[in-house]
């Protein structure tokens, strides 16, 4: 038995998956098979079932357990007795997946399912074969084919010991839930079939196991996996009054965050909170506290020619605001207004976007803002003197349609910012040629990507300056995930690395080193999905997701800002639907 057992285990690895029409299943027994010093090593075993696509819940043991439709496991029942991990009464899920691990006492993974039959009325079975240990390493031999996107289809993938001697017979898996093959004599196997090619399409941590060499042992992954970002700090915000419109939204400008929210005592109204760090320390304190007329989108800079902070806010009532603040926090002057004019008039729509940085040259400030329901276009603003900015100046065509979203940032690394705009359909990077911003080339132009745009050195061994990734909320329809886009930007041009899954309202994304090893990574922030999804990144334009982490409630927005002072930055994040502010930070090694 034991040796038959043993023969499965070379011949095949793949998670369970049970399939049906409807939304129900025969009851199904779990049992485990596995080596002796497995089982003597174990000290729990852990069931996991994942959701399926068309019902949400399932009987075990005689207790029903509601699966949220989410891309984390759904339900994980840890027993310390292989025998007890129990019975499926009623499997309600369309398409569902099983997946048997056992641990050590510490909860270190030391073996999983490898094998399983096709599943019977009464019986499912599990074969468990260790993992590879730490001093092993794998391979992915073609990083274009490896980068997460639509076009991954295959990957060859290399399993060797520390020595550089390949290792046969080694299981090699996507994750949890998928099982891709057994490495050949030459310790290679070829990844991607009919079946496995969508697979490809969200990465997840690179498993192998189950090798026939009993003297390797242990797990390797593709990369340190990032451990969800730790919260440092956070803050409630009071509760809108009745009639007050929108959510919190924030900027930053040097080291210091404004935020800007719904005035509690006034509806219509809104406040401006100043934020600084708090002694180094990823945290921050409010130093100050500003109102403003009329709620809107905030953005933030300083000028070059004063010092100053200069905060413009686009209300929702057309008019654009504009506070300034000295190097002590405190507002200096009364706030200025200015209308658009013809291009916006005040009253007929509210601005969806807004940017301020120092485009048209280094000693003076540009402002940019958009209003789609009204104009297919960005406007611009020039300020002739500190605090004051003139009427607004032709537009920046987008095609007929209006920008969802405005940023400025340095792409090309001539220390002179890019405006990026994103469209529905389309994303702009308008630079600045001798009297005013041309008219974007072709291939400053990526057609079909759009989102809220983040920037980061995704691709630093192939360029010097930053690229962008897209945040697209409105991919997704209903329960469907949205998308996040990898896009380089450098030698002039706009590249797609790739679009893949994010989760549901992928709202905004934050670029930083999430896992220590000095790599851009890219976090995610899914506001209907009340998720973080975190990408692990190669330096080389290459993303796996790495992990899933729970949000305390919807994040919807993010700026990046270094708070203590280790050349790494932080995010200051927007939760709970306006109500709260949250740093996060990469979790301690």
């Amino acid at each position: 038995m034991r040796r038959a057992a043993l023969h499965a285990v070379r011949a095949i690895a793949a998670t369970i998956f049970i399939a049906s029409s409807g939304c129900s299943q025969d009851p199904l027994r779990i049992q485990v098979v596995a080596d002796d010093d497995i089982l003597r090593d174990a000290a729990a075993y852990v069931l996991t079932v994942f959701p399926g696509l068309e019902c949400t819940s399932l009987v075990l043991n005689g207790g029903r357990y509601d699966l949220a439709r989410t891309s984390t496991p759904a339900l994980r029942r840890r027993v310390t007795s292989k025998d007890d991990l129990g019975v499926i009464d009623q499997l309600e899920l369309g398409f569902a997946a099983v997946d048997v691990r056992a641990v050590d006492a510490d909860d270190t993974p030391l073996a999983r399912r490898c094998y399983e039959p096709a599943p019977t009325s009464t019986e499912v079975q599990f074969v468990l074969a260790r993992f590879l240990p730490a001093g092993s390493t794998f391979t992915v031999e073609d990083p274009v084919a490896f980068r997460a996107g639509p076009g991954s289809k295959t990957m060859s993938v290399l399993v060797k010991r520390a020595d550089g001697t390949p290792i046969p017979g080694a299981f090699v898996s996507i994750g949890s839930r998928y099982a891709l093959g057994e490495t050949a004599a030459d310790g290679r196997v070829l990844i991607g079939t009919p079946t496995t090619a969508p697979m490809l399409d969200e990465l997840v941590n690179i498993e192998v196991y189950g090798v026939k060499d009993s003297a390797v042992q242990g797990r390797v992954v593709v990369a340190p996996q990032p451990a969800c970002p730790e919260e440092t700090w956070s803050i409630s915000l009071p509760e809108r009054p009745a009639g007050a419109a929108g959510q919190a939204h924030v900027a930053v400008s040097g080291s210091v965050v404004f935020a800007i929210r719904a005035d509690e005592r006034v509806p219509l109204k809104a406040a401006i909170d100043v934020y600084r760090s708090l002694r180094g320390r990823r945290q921050m304190e409010r130093v100050a506290t500003s109102t403003v007329p009329r709620f809107g989108v905030i953005a933030a800079a300083r000028d070059p020619r004063d010092g100053l902070h200069t905060i413009a806010i686009g209300g929702e009532d057309g008019i654009v605001r504009v506070l300034r603040y000295d190097a002590t926090l405190r507002e200096l002057t009364t706030t200025t207004s200015i209308a658009a004019g013809a291009l916006i008039p005040p009253g007929r729509a509210r601005f969806e976007s807004i940017a301020i940085g120092s485009v048209s040259s280094g000693d003076t400030l540009d402002l940019f803002a958009s209003a789609p329901e009204i104009v297919p276009a960005v406007v611009r603003f020039e300020s002739p003197s500190p605090g004051r900015f003139g009427p607004a100046l032709p537009a920046l065509p987008l095609d007929d349609h209006g920008a969802r979203a405005i940023a400025l940032h340095d792409l090309s690394g001539d220390s002179r910012p890019e405006v990026v705009a994103t469209a529905p359909d389309a994303t702009y990077v308008f630079s600045w040629e001798g009297t005013g911003l041309a008219e974007p080339a072709p291939e400053r132009v990526l057609r079909n990507v759009s989102g809220r745009p983040a920037f980061g050195p995704l691709n630093p061994l192939a360029n010097a300056g930053d690229d962008l990734v897209l945040a697209d909320e409105t991919s997704g329809s209903g329960t469907a995930d949205d998308t996040i886009t990898f896009v380089d930007a450098g030698g002039g041009a706009l590249q797609s690395l790739g679009s893949v899954p994010s989760g549901r309202g992928a709202a905004a994304a934050f670029v930083g080193d999430l896992n220590g090893d000095g790599k851009a990574d890219v976090l995610a922030l899914n506001r209907d999905g009340d998720t973080y999804a975190i990408f692990a990144g190669d330096a080389r334009g290459h993303f796996v997701r790495a992990n899933t982490c729970m949000a305390r409630g919807g994040p919807s927005e993010a700026v990046a800002i270094d708070l203590d002072g280790d050349d790494v930055n932080e995010a200051v994040v927007v939760l709970e639907d306006g109500k709260e502010l949250a740093v996060l930070g990469s979790a301690p090694p």
